[in-house]
């Protein structure tokens, strides 16, 4: 059962409808990711731009141009080769992506089964003469 909610006349007053010609987020997606962002930008970063970072660099054993992604990834392969099965997955589900699940089927002995599978289009195909 739907329940009913009643509407804030503020809320539809904040409303604007869009102008002739404009197209408000079009995918309806919100591409604000700030704390992701961040991780992105510092990955790129060198280490060597920080005392943090450089601290960290000498430690590993890095070259120079060593950036904070090169040290992460640096750091789960030594993890993975002494062991550490997360770093191993985690490491695999980059590189290879993650395993898809087996589906086992069985039937009793001598039955067939028919499988059947349907591909739906995401996008349409264009039409042919005859359709037009």
């Amino acid at each position: 059962m739907k329940r009913k909610t009643k509407v804030n006349a503020r809320s539809l007053a904040n409303l604007q409808p869009a102008k002739p010609g404009e197209i408000k987020n079009p995918l309806g997606i919100n591409r604000k990711n700030p704390i992701s962002d961040r991780h992105a930008h510092r990955a790129e970063e060198l280490l060597s731009a920080s005392p943090v970072g450089e601290k960290l660099r000498v430690k590993m054993e890095l070259p120079t141009t060593a950036t904070w992604a090169d040290a992460y990834t640096f750091r789960a392969a030594v993890d993975a080769a002494s062991g550490d099965v997360s770093a191993l997955r985690e490491i695999t589900d980059r590189v290879e992506g993650t395993s898809s699940r087996r589906l086992e089927i069985s039937t009793p002995a001598g039955r067939h089964l028919r499988i059947s599978v349907k591909y739906d289009r995401t996008t349409p195909r264009p039409l042919s003469e005859d359709e037009r």
